[in-house]
């Protein structure tokens, strides 16, 4: 959360970014309750996968984490 705020405000490139606050409580329920469901659904589905099925989850996981991590570098904390 330290980086939340300086982040959207680089990221909108806006002097006043404050609607852009109002995104993250939608964003965070959406994941929050989104992906437990799709993993649930994709357990389900693949229970024939055995262990590959959680590799799977796991990996789609670590996905998630990377692509956020390399959105994060894209921003810019140095200020001008």
């Amino acid at each position: 959360m330290v980086v939340y705020a300086p982040t959207v405000k680089r990221l909108s490139g806006l002097a006043d970014s404050t609607s852009y606050f109002a995104v993250a409580p939608i964003l965070t329920t959406l994941f929050a309750s989104g992906l437990p469901l799709v993993y649930g659904k994709f357990l389900d589905v693949f229970t024939t996968g055995g262990g590959g099925a959680y590799r799977i989850i796991f990996l789609m996981s670590a996905l998630l984490i990377l692509g956020s991590l390399l959105c994060l570098l894209r921003v810019d904390f140095d200020p001008d």
